[in-house]
């Protein structure tokens, strides 16, 4: 029998077992905290004590982080890394420069008008044959009936 501690790491994830090695699972973690705990902007507020892995509490208020867009923010205070995504709508060009208005949510990028993006390569002899794309065109390497394509750094200057 081994008189050690356990020491493996909770469910909690934060705290280590205390009690003598056993088998099976550990016993859930009893540890707590006395603070309060309260949610990110502050407005709501759980008084302590609170169990480990304790959630902040809930809160109504809307959110006060900064946000990438200046539309309204329509999701409350969260606890969560990142915010949700801007749900509303805007009218964007297409990344090739093809002059196409493409209606898509706020936080899309790199909007795509699914035409063939058309640039020459600078063999002279080709277009690119990717759809409407952000960055490089690709070109053919050594011949046409290479199967090899390869980023043209000349074309990375204007968007397709």
């Amino acid at each position: 029998i081994c008189v050690l501690p356990c020491n493996k790491l909770l469910s909690c994830k934060r705290h280590r077992c205390p009690d003598v090695c056993h088998r099976g699972r550990c016993r859930p973690c009893d540890n707590v905290n006395f603070d309060d705990l309260s949610c990110h902007c502050g407005y709501s507020v759980r008084p302590g004590p609170i169990p480990c892995g304790g959630e902040p509490p809930v809160c109504n208020q809307t959110c006060t982080r900064q946000h990438a867009c200046d539309h309204p923010v329509t999701h409350h205070c969260h606890n969560d890394d990142q915010c949700p995504v801007c749900p509303f709508v805007v009218v964007k060009k297409c990344v090739g420069g093809h002059g196409v208005d493409i209606r898509v949510q706020c936080h899309v990028t790199n909007v795509s008008c699914g035409r063939p993006c058309g640039k020459k390569l600078p063999c002279g002899d080709h277009v690119c044959p990717r759809t409407c794309h952000a960055g490089p065109c690709i070109e053919e390497k050594d011949s046409p009936s290479s199967s090899s394509l390869v980023a043209s750094s000349s074309s990375s200057s204007s968007s397709s």
